[in-house]
């Protein structure tokens, strides 16, 4: 659910520490960075524009996903997913990366082509943002593309975290997942 509602990178959520979920100018935030004082496993980001804030869709909210950060809270994790294994080559995601892949899609969900993987929700995002008519600029902010103008690039600053909840992130509507009220 968090790669279809953020379109982060597998690794990129796999490395998250629970500092990394906060609130920024009124609004829950994911903050994609490679800041890590806590590990001898350093985080990593793909390139320069991979650091960026990704406000958190209210679907997860509704699904449960505080209440989960709570729970690790309280056990004293540092990280969100404190079971993740590192891997030099890979930071957190590889083991992730193959479950999903060779497990829960071939498997469970029954998916045989091979071209879909877990980076498939990147795509996914993306299209359904651009068949929405949403601009390229948030989508690609969102995905943590480098802005392709020197216009953008270098004088136009982020997004604020409303901006893209508002024109990006609340626009991700692909279907009603029933919230166990339990």
């Amino acid at each position: 659910m968090l790669g279809l509602y953020t379109g982060a990178r597998l690794n990129e959520l796999c490395q998250l520490h629970l500092s990394d979920v906060k609130p920024v100018d009124g609004v829950l935030v994911f903050d994609i960075n490679d800041r890590d004082d806590h590990e001898a496993h350093p985080k990593r980001l793909k390139n320069p524009a991979s650091e960026r804030l990704i406000p958190i869709h209210s679907r997860l909210i509704k699904l449960g996903f505080l209440d989960f950060l709570n729970r690790q809270k309280d056990a004293n994790n540092i990280r969100v997913f404190p079971e993740l294994k590192w891997n030099e080559a890979e930071g957190y995601g590889r083991n992730v990366g193959r479950w999903f892949n060779e497990q829960y899609l071939r498997r469970v969900a029954g998916i045989k082509d091979k071209k879909k993987s877990f980076h498939s929700f990147r795509h996914t995002v993306a299209n359904h943002l651009k068949q929405k008519g949403v601009a390229e600029s948030y989508i690609g902010e969102l995905l943590g593309h480098s802005p392709g103008s020197i216009t953008m690039g270098r004088y136009g600053k982020v997004f604020q975290p409303r901006v893209l909840l508002d024109e990006a992130i609340q626009r991700l509507i692909f279907f009603d997942v029933p919230v166990n009220k339990n």
